[in-house]
């Protein structure tokens, strides 16, 4: 009996047959004449497929290339000549197509099925069923194809894989995707192709995933700081917050506490096992609102707190979701308030979300604009800033140097800080802030706040002198490698040189020789601000009320009849004329 041997190169996509009668001039023998020429047009082992003629004669070049006997073995077709009983390759070399054992040839057609004796190659009535009915396309699990045969229009029931249960069309197309160990299969068009020198690099885990979202457990607890051991992991969220984290990692809180003695601090730390992933640092107050007593659960935040925000890892929105969740869901509070939250926040986002979902009413207020410069190596110092503005810098400097010797110096560690933090109470107590009782030097809270922060955060204090008496002083955070200024005073009676422009260009041109990438001059936008800084950072109050009849007195007689009112037609327009009268 004669023997037809075929065989197909997976990885260079090239065919030799040899033996094999061609398929005709039948359209199913052209359709896979076409589909063999899209598998084969990449590779430079395939012969390029003619188009058919009309009368559907195609002419079938043969590779070159002689197949390997590992191919040729595994492809062998025991079938006599074109009239076999049956083939038992996985590739159906008379009819050219392929054994479509997985998904990747139409997404969720396999041809090891029974198929009706008219559906050999050849025949066009097998062509218009597969077309109009897809008949005969029942998926089947294994890997080997039992194909069918001109003679015989199915596969034997011997060599037929087992049955499956029937699923969905989805289930069908996904299941499969990966071809299991022995299929020799070609999918049609680009797919992704995992070579060994890859598979090491797809099974290796992500290094540090974080914490899962059903592993992360959150408490509500009353303290004014977490237990010693989680100070590590505290810093370690607040690093995560590059712009926020300065103001509510644990030398900012802690000092913040200790100074203004909240009545009810309380934490909000989320877990997962023994992790602090996530931490939110609040007070609780009781005030009137219209004459009724308000339960309000707020940030620890007041006139010297710049920035809020919640810490989470690296800064991940579900975890803050859960912490906002246990705020509300604890029932103790009626309003909650956080002030000072920057645009971008996920704080933000997540308190929308959950407040959302669980019914609370959202109020968001704008507070004030923060204008920060960015800093950079490669360009100059004074970037940006206005030709009347640098005219007017080069004057200052050279007014203020006939004066006597001009010295600069960044005080940063040792007790020498402690100097120079006097040095700028002094400062600053002599100007208009002493007058008006506004200095820090002033106000024991804050003079206790800005002393614990020095003592344990990372402070620069930049002084400027004239012969060796300071004219003007900074108070400046440092947080990697953003500069946050905090507070700045200088004498009054240099203030016709601008002692504290000068002072500001200096800390400038400091901070790019050290590294810097940031100079943000915190708190409300202000002239002298506007002519260093172009950018501004938007920061805004977040109000949420709750379900409940206090919760909506306090959004009502506070807020919702004002914002009800600008709904009306003409209520601005009459809101002006009133302010007129």
């Amino acid at each position: 009996m004669p023997r037809c041997s075929s065989s197909r190169s997976v990885g260079a996509r090239s065919e030799t047959r040899s033996g094999c009668p061609p398929a005709g001039g039948s359209p199913l023998a052209s359709v896979c004449d076409r589909a063999s020429r899209s598998i084969t047009s990449r590779s430079s082992a395939t012969a390029l497929w003619p188009p058919p003629s009309r009368s559907g004669a195609t002419t079938r070049p043969r590779a070159t290339r002689s197949p390997s006997p590992s191919r040729e073995a595994a492809g062998t077709c025991s079938a006599p000549g074109a009239t076999g009983p049956r083939c038992r390759s996985s590739i159906c070399t008379r009819s050219g197509r392929r054994a479509r054992s997985m998904c990747e040839w139409a997404g969720s057609r396999c041809a090891r099925a029974r198929m009706p004796p008219s559906s050999y190659a050849g025949s066009t009535a097998s062509t218009k069923r597969r077309e109009l009915t897809k008949r005969g396309t029942r998926r089947r699990s294994g890997s080997t194809c039992c194909g069918c045969s001109p003679r015989r229009g199915r596969c034997t029931r011997s060599r037929r894989a087992p049955r499956t249960p029937s699923r969905s069309r989805r289930d069908r197309c996904c299941d499969d995707a990966t071809p299991s160990p022995g299929t020799h299969s070609a999918p049609v068009g680009p797919m992704f192709v995992a070579t060994s020198n890859m598979l090491p690099t797809l099974a290796t885990p992500r290094r540090d995933s974080g914490p899962q979202r059903g592993d992360v457990q959150t408490a509500l607890m009353t303290a004014a700081a977490p237990s010693s051991g989680d100070y590590a992991g505290w810093r370690l969220l607040a690093s995560h917050g590059p712009f926020s984290g300065p103001f509510v990692d644990p030398h900012w809180m802690l000092s913040w506490t200790e100074a203004f003695a909240p009545q009810e601090p309380v934490l909000v730390c989320a877990r997962d096992g023994r992790r602090l992933v996530g931490l939110a640092a609040l007070q609780r107050v009781v005030e009137s609102w219209g004459g009724r007593r308000v339960a309000v659960l707020q940030s620890r935040t007041n006139a010297e707190s710049f920035r809020f925000a919640f810490l989470s890892w690296r800064g991940r929105v579900d975890i803050q979701e859960q912490l906002w969740r246990a705020l509300c869901q604890s029932g103790d509070c009626d309003v909650i308030r956080i002030e000072h939250v920057p645009e971008g926040s996920p704080t933000l986002a997540a308190a929308l979300t959950v407040a959302e979902e669980l019914g609370w009413r959202s109020l968001i207020q704008p507070t004030f604009l923060t204008p920060w410069r960015p800093l950079s190596p490669t360009v100059p110092w004074d970037d940006g800033l206005t030709r009347r503005f640098r005219r007017n810098l080069r004057r200052a400097e050279r007014r203020l140097g006939e004066l006597g010797e001009v010295c600069f110096e960044v005080v940063t560690t040792g007790t020498r800080l402690k100097q120079a933090l006097d040095v700028f109470y002094r400062l600053e107590a002599s100007g208009w802030k002493g007058q008006r009782g506004t200095a820090v030097a002033q106000r024991s809270q804050v003079k206790r706040f800005y002393d614990g922060l020095v003592d344990r955060a990372e402070v620069w204090i930049p002084i400027l002198t004239v012969c060796g008496d300071p004219v003007a002083a900074y108070v400046l955070r440092i947080s990697g490698h953003n500069i946050f200024a905090l507070k700045t005073g200088y004498d009054q009676t240099y203030s016709k040189y601008a002692p504290g422009l000068l002072l500001t260009s200096r800390v400038i041109r400091y901070g790019l020789e050290h590294g810097m990438e940031m100079l943000d001059l915190m708190a409300s936008q202000a002239r002298w601000k506007a002519d260093w800084a172009r950018e501004v950072r938007p920061h805004y109050e977040l109000l949420l009320f709750a379900p409940t009849p206090t919760g909506r007195y306090a959004y009502w007689v506070r807020y919702g009849v004002r914002q009800q009112a600008r709904k009306l037609p003409g209520a601005a327009r009459l809101a002006r004329w009133l302010r007129t009268r």
